[in-house]
């Protein structure tokens, strides 16, 4: 499967975020796609060309982020 062509229920990660969250596509409305944190409670939407299939690398090893309010978002 292309990224030319997604689905509701494809595991898919935003390029435009670096890729670093992988979502579930849980449904679509025209060019938007609503999306679901599959690994973090979150909930998003997207315009299709910013959508990328996850790839399996990315499903196994999520990227981990830590929060401190002196340094910022540090990733693990």
């Amino acid at each position: 499967m292309g990224d030319s062509m997604f689905n509701i229920g494809d595991l898919v990660t935003r390029k435009s975020y670096d890729n670093d969250i992988i979502f579930r596509i849980i449904a679509i409305d025209d060019n938007n796609y609503i999306l679901k944190g599959e690994v973090v409670r979150l909930y998003a939407d997207s315009p299709k060309e910013d959508l990328k299939i996850a790839t399996l690398k990315a499903i196994e090893n999520p990227k981990v982020y830590q929060y401190t309010i002196s340094n910022g978002i540090n990733e693990l």
